[in-house]
């Protein structure tokens, strides 16, 4: 602590020493020394220093902490209460008792706390407010509050100093990582503009004055009055249903967001507030089919994974013989959907069971395992009746654990229908099993009533003319769904089946970032006017955001602009086009993606890495076809290249082809390898040549 009366107080309050804490600096010294070593010590200097100086209020917060470390929160809170029934305004006590409440009690017993310190905090206590609306976010996140968990983590990122950015930023990025699973609330929504008189205009720019601080109770409240005194004002709903879903309320955003369809002039804008309430709907509340997990101890495991291997009801999906103490076996099954085989032979499944083998691959009687199950919330207890019958006594009656996974399933039972993988098949035959299986889920998705759709079914909607509106939320909802389950697939002849139109396209400014698009408006984006900066944005973000539709137009567009391809690098551009390839099955775009990298990488300084792993590449794209033609001629280009010159890549090879379930090809291999074998390599550059995978 410095001494210098003219530099900024211990307190953080922004006041010089001088004129703040110096009356109490030397006992604040002496027990900042006594912290570490005797914070009982500590503890009783600063209560007696809190009693004749009961207005210091770097007493209290300090007190109150130390006391929270120690276990005491009831103390601690009683401290920072009796503090501000004195001075009620004091911003760093109340985020102190903001903290304290959300640790104890959670969001909802601390909101209005939070919101108070969150008006009355100074940019010298912004820190703190980044670390609190970070645990915010995460407490969202746990209760798949999506849309505030994000908000949340945005504000914090505004809030926080250079040392705490990267923090928050990784927090972001991991949120980012899941967009396709909360697909559209994991993103930006924008308020709209109101048309209103003076005086609910002055109250609307407070409520968003206080939005930006993050204070979305009171932005709520205050909106709540200006929608009672201006009822059919679409955007007045519209703003208050996103208040309340950043709030983390979704009941009452969802109706606030369904008056706002009502009422919105802008036909676009309402089908968009239409589809957040239906996903809102599948997403919060009662019929929702959440993905869940339930595991416990299985007293001989190894007896029960000998039973599901002689029930016809399950398949064997995988088995890791490579078990260890650290590393235990896992035989997993799949539990059949009662149902016929798809026309190609693939198989449904409702469950997938694992069950652990925690030995050192000499299994003994009285080893004791775990069986975990993870199922549809729907089907959780059917299925785990069907194992309680089959497992009996083995399988533990109580004590079983139980949690919802971060991915959900989409609320539409005719797509909780996963297709057996079998190795052998390979990945592109399992890809096209799924796409059919896809394809006979949207006739019943046509077909079938949905709580979201007043019980009624898309095909119902789409002939009555009144419903325009709700036709077109329901396909804009099957598309979010769809991201949500990785489905790539093209959705036009559904879209022409329900005669919904295509949606007005928008045009954001030229200094306008793509990340503040909100998710539901990207297939709107008219790519074409973008700049080339934004170009290059929209393919970062459909990468990140795993959006396959925008990122393939988007690339398509930066095709046709030299400069901002320069800028990306054309190589990188054509393996994302091979991945997009690869993705829907096409070959022909394949061979083509690959070809043009290859021209790029031919005219770079470091040419002979790039083949290798372009090669590397697309041997394992290619394997995802076992009867790729491409394959022979790809494994004799590689033993010519490399073999020699890098032993390395023949085991690379092997281990790649045993992987994919493509063991039949290792004797090519192998037959390869010994045809190089007499050949003397090249001698070897001094330094060490960098192979695919290493760091």
């Amino acid at each position: 602590m410095s001494n210098d009366p003219y530099s900024l107080c211990i307190c953080g309050s922004g006041k010089k020493l001088k004129f703040c804490c110096q009356d109490i600096l030397q006992d604040m010294q002496r027990i900042k020394r006594l912290l570490d070593n005797q914070p009982d010590v500590a503890e009783k200097m600063l209560e007696q220093l809190y009693t004749t100086h009961p207005d210091k209020e770097v007493l209290v917060t300090e007190l109150a902490e130390l006391k929270q470390e120690q276990g005491q929160q009831d103390e601690a809170r009683e401290l920072c209460i009796e503090y501000l029934r004195r001075h009620s305004d004091e911003s760093r006590v109340l985020l102190c008792l903001a903290s304290l409440s959300l640790e104890r009690d959670g969001f909802e017993s601390a909101r209005r706390i939070i919101h108070r310190a969150l008006q009355l905090v100074g940019p010298e206590h912004w820190a703190r407010v980044s670390v609190l609306l970070g645990k915010i976010s995460s407490e969202m996140n746990r209760r798949q509050n999506s849309a505030s968990a994000f908000a949340h983590a945005v504000l914090a990122a505004r809030y926080a100093p250079p040392e705490l950015r990267r923090r928050i930023a990784m927090t972001l990025e991991a949120l980012h990582a899941q967009a396709h699973v909360y697909w559209p609330f994991f993103g930006p929504f924008q308020l709209l503009p109101t048309a209103l008189n003076r005086e609910a205009a002055e109250v609307d720019e407070r409520a968003r004055r206080l939005s930006a601080l993050g204070c979305w109770e009171p932005s709520a409240i205050l909106y709540s009055r200006i929608a009672q005194a201006h009822p059919e004002n679409g955007s007045v709903w519209y703003n208050l249903g996103l208040f309340q879903l950043w709030d983390g309320r979704p009941a009452e955003s969802m109706e606030s967001l369904r008056r706002a369809a009502e009422f919105l002039q802008d036909f676009d804008t309402s089908v968009e507030a239409e589809t957040l309430a239906s996903l809102l709907t599948l997403d919060h509340f009662p019929g929702r089919a959440a993905v869940m997990e339930r595991s416990c101890q299985v007293t001989f495991p190894q007896r029960l994974q000998e039973l599901l291997d002689s029930d016809p009801r399950f398949l064997r999906a995988s088995l890791d013989r490579d078990s260890s103490p650290d590393n235990p076996a896992v035989h997993t099954f799949r539990l059949l959907v009662d149902a016929p085989a798809l026309p190609d032979g693939g198989l449904l499944y409702r469950a997938e069971i694992g069950v652990v083998l925690f030995d050192d691959g000499d299994v003994k009687d009285d080893d004791n395992g775990v069986i975990d199950v993870v199922a549809s919330g729907a089907e959780l207890d059917d299925v785990w009746q069907i194992l309680r019958e089959i497992g009996g006594d083995d399988i533990a009656e109580n004590g079983f654990n139980e949690r919802t996974l971060p991915a959900q399933r989409t609320g539409c039972s005719c797509f909780d229908r996963l297709v057996h993988y079998e190795k052998t098949v390979g990945i592109e035959a399992v890809r096209q099993r799924d796409r059919t299986c896809f394809e006979n889920s949207l006739k019943e998705w046509m077909e079938s009533p949905q709580p979201q759709l007043g019980n009624r079914s898309p095909a119902q909607l789409a002939a009555d003319p009144e419903q325009r509106r709700q036709t077109a939320a329901a396909f804009l909802t099957l598309q979010a769904l769809c991201h949500r389950m990785e489905r790539h697939d093209a959705l036009d002849d559904v879209r022409q089946s329900l005669n919904v139109a295509e949606p007005a396209k928008i045009r954001p400014s030229p200094d306008q970032s793509m990340n503040t698009i909100p998710l539901l408006q990207l297939a709107r984006l008219a790519l074409s006017e973008l700049t080339d900066d934004q170009v290059l944005q929209s393919v970062n973000l459909a990468t990140g955001m795993q959006d396959i539709r925008l990122l393939e137009q988007s690339l398509d567009e930066l095709m046709n602009r030299p400069t901002a391809l320069a800028g990306f690098t054309p190589r990188r551009a054509h393996l994302l086009r091979a991945s997009i390839a690869r993705l829907k099955g096409r070959k022909e775009d394949l061979d083509e993606a690959f070809e043009a990298a290859r021209v790029n990488a031919d005219s770079d300084a470091d040419a002979f890495r790039e083949r290798l792993e372009l090669d590397l590449k697309e041997l394992n794209y290619r394997l995802d076809d076992p009867d790729d033609p491409r394959i022979p001629q790809l494994l004799r280009e590689l033993s010519e290249q490399y073999f020699v010159k890098v032993p390395e890549v023949a085991k690379m090879v092997k281990e790649e082809l045993t992987r994919s379930g493509c063991e039949h090809l290792l004797t090519q291999v192998e037959t390869l390898v010994e045809v190089v074998a007499g050949s003397e390599p090249e001698e070897k550059p001094a330094s060490k040549l960098w192979l695919p995978g290493q760091d």
